[in-house]
């Protein structure tokens, strides 16, 4: 009796947890790892190594977002108001790849160890000062430096506008 109770209770968490994923708009679309050409969707990673390929295959910039997912407000703004918004995406979608970069604080919430690493790398060269968010769009040439973005509890409106600005600036 005992072990009907048990499959049946994990059979209805499974189900609602199953039903559950992807209802969220602001949740993170999958990260990408592999090279692509499908650009019907704003393609987000989490892995340089593959922002690189993928920008340099399909002609983007990355916007390079270095974040704390579970404590910094800002960042969570960010994220949900502008980041996921579908317009924002729409537009922004031939123009960038996105490099999620997570430094989450709940236990929980915790990365994996090879990709907390990466982060880390990354943070030192690119937000050694560990402001967040600190939004850097990477133009395609290694040598160039990154131009920083300022969010200011800007809409979608005002950084797809930032995002043109930051690619004629920093292409030059």
């Amino acid at each position: 009796m005992r072990m009907i109770f048990l499959f049946t209770g994990l059979l209805f968490f499974g189900l609602a947890c199953s039903t559950s994923q992807g209802t969220s708009s602001s949740t993170t679309p999958s990260a990408v790892t592999e090279v692509t050409t499908d650009l019907d969707s704003l393609i987000w990673t989490t892995n340089m190594k593959a922002a690189k390929k993928i920008a340099k295959t399909n002609d983007l910039k990355i916007l390079m977002v270095f974040s704390g997912s579970d404590w910094c407000l800002p960042c969570q703004q960010f994220k949900k108001e502008v980041l996921v918004d579908e317009a924002f995406a729409e537009v922004v979608k031939d123009q960038i790849v996105i490099l999620y970069l997570d430094f989450p604080a709940k236990k929980r919430n915790m990365l994996p160890k090879k990709e907390t690493a990466a982060n880390v790398e990354l943070a030192e060269r690119y937000n050694s000062g560990g402001t967040f968010p600190t939004i850097l769009l990477l133009p395609g040439n290694e040598n160039t430096n990154p131009c920083e973005l300022n969010y200011k509890g800007d809409g979608p409106e005002v950084w797809i506008a930032k995002i043109d600005e930051a690619i004629e600036r920093c292409s030059s």
